[in-house]
């Protein structure tokens, strides 16, 4: 079922007016972003990639230091 553009836009965090990116993915579907969101997480990306993090840690841990701000995701499991 679509959502209204209200919702979505909530959901992405764009306001009227705010300029977009709009893309297509393999699969047919389409990604609308705020402009320079992708930018932002391929930012994070690297940073992460330059400190070379991947021996001795979880995906978990790897996917927590990817999405950005770490105090907002849940603790992880021990």
């Amino acid at each position: 079922m679509p959502l209204p553009s209200g919702n979505v836009r909530d959901a992405t965090g764009i306001k009227p007016g705010d300029r977009v990116e709009v893309r297509a993915t393999a699969a047919g579907g389409v990604i609308i972003e705020k402009a320079g969101a992708a930018d932002e997480y391929l930012a994070r990306l690297h940073a992460i990639a330059k400190r070379r993090p991947l021996r001795g840690i979880t995906t978990d841990e790897l996917m927590k230091m990817s999405r950005g701000d770490p105090g907002e995701d849940p603790a992880l499991k021990e």
